[in-house]
């Protein structure tokens, strides 16, 4: 019967009660997935590993040393004589001059370093946005499951009102079952809606590192906007964390180019060596060495497959510079459409809420006329079906728009 609709509806409930609350808030999100969403922890190491690489430059103003040390089988000689002999050599170099590849190396782990921090500021927009997203779903959710609550309530008080009519022979026992047929379409609604809001809340605690979505609860209300809609302005879009990542790549690309075309120029060397050699003399005297000089490295066959490298990288540059053009174009027209967008859903708003009002008017007064036996059940249910689908538009239109504002909100990297 209609009047017992209400009790899977506290079954339901008991089964899904969690032992406690985690009650977050749309202000706690930007902390909350700072501190533990694991792809910003995983950016943040990314960024750590590349700040270890750098600096650079310093450690080419240090020397280089290498020691030595072996025992030879000499043999005899027509003009000299060999033995076994005790050799050992140290050998200490300082680069003078190299072209200026480790002051360009320096750039490009610079540039890496830069790249990775901008990714980890993309990735904590994206992550952000995605919670945002998350939260307005669960608060949209959990507003639509309120509204199925008063409607299944109210086709139960319908019920009783025909059971009633029923029993004094103004109406027919098909009022009752459309209300019950109504009153079962309600219920199985309302348990999609639990459905995707057990969902939702599931892909939130991932997004927060909560460990069980169950006892996860947000705190929010869809409120109709009483601020104006976020202005984005080119100074905005200039901390677009995408363009950042673009220009942070096109800057590596082109250091590279340069690094790659500076190994044309022969590498100096200041070094001094000294040792004992694996001989000793028909004297039998120690013959010991001691070298101070330059020395000219220069790979031709590095150099020429460098120089293809280096051009390589070039037109890796060039295509990247086009991609941020596209993305920038795209971008624009993105933040067109969001812009026009959200003005658009506050004035479908105001119009939902205005359907809304016609509807409850509507309601009550054939609801007034069924009882008064002017109306059906059928006109009845028809207008509580008109009441429950102006609220629904009502809740959706308002999560939209707050939906459309995280999203344009996001493209600032905040």
């Amino acid at each position: 019967m209609i009047f017992k609709l209400s009790l899977p509806i506290l079954l339901i409930f008991a089964a899904n009660a969690p032992a406690y609350a985690e009650i977050i808030t749309f202000n706690d999100l930007p902390a909350l997935v700072q501190a533990n969403n694991r792809l910003i922890k995983a950016a943040s190491s990314n960024l750590v590993a590349f700040k270890e690489r750098t600096p650079f430059l310093t450690q080419s103003f240090l020397p280089n040393f290498t020691a030595s040390t072996g025992r030879q089988v000499g043999e005899k000689s027509s003009t000299t004589d060999f033995a076994a002999g005790q050799s050992y050599r140290l050998e200490a170099s300082l680069n003078l001059y190299n072209g200026g590849r480790d002051q360009l190396e320096e750039q490009v782990r610079e540039d890496a370093h830069e790249v990775a921090h901008a990714e980890l500021t993309r990735e904590s927009a994206l992550q952000l946005l995605a919670a945002r997203r998350y939260f307005w779903q669960i608060v949209g959710l959990k507003s639509l499951m309120d509204l199925y609550d008063e409607a299944i309530s109210a086709t139960q008080k319908y019920g009783i009102a025909a059971k009633r009519r029923i029993d004094h022979g103004i109406a027919t026992q098909s009022d009752l079952i459309q209300f019950e047929l109504h009153g079962d379409t309600l219920l199985q609604d309302r348990k999609r809606l639990m459905l995707e809001l057990d969902i939702a809340k599931s892909q939130l605690a991932v997004l927060i590192g909560s460990q069980d979505h169950v006892g996860l609860d947000v705190n929010g209300t869809l409120t109709h906007p009483s601020h104006a809609p976020v202005d984005l302005s080119e100074s905005h879009l200039a901390t677009n964390p995408d363009i950042h990542v673009f220009k942070g790549r096109i800057d590596s690309l082109r250091h590279q180019a340069t690094q790659l075309s500076s190994s044309i120029h022969p590498q100096f060397d200041l070094f001094s060596d000294y040792g004992q050699p694996t001989y000793v003399g028909s004297g039998g005297n120690n013959q010991r060495e001691w070298l101070l000089g330059l020395r000219l490295r220069f790979d031709l066959a590095d150099a020429l497959t460098d120089r293809r490298e280096s051009k390589a990288r070039l037109a890796q540059a060039y295509a990247t510079e086009l991609r941020l053009e596209d993305h920038k174009a795209k971008l624009t027209a993105f933040v067109h459409e969001l812009k026009s967008e959200l003005p658009l859903r506050h004035e479908l708003l105001h119009d939902a809420a205005k359907n809304q009002e016609r509807s409850e008017a509507l309601l009550k007064l054939v609801a007034d006329e069924y009882n008064r036996g002017i109306r059906n059940a059928a006109e009845l249910l028809s207008a509580a079906e008109q009441r429950l689908g102006a609220r629904r538009r009502l809740i959706e239109q308002t999560r939209d728009f707050y939906l459309t504002e995280a999203q344009l909100t996001s493209l600032s990297g905040t």
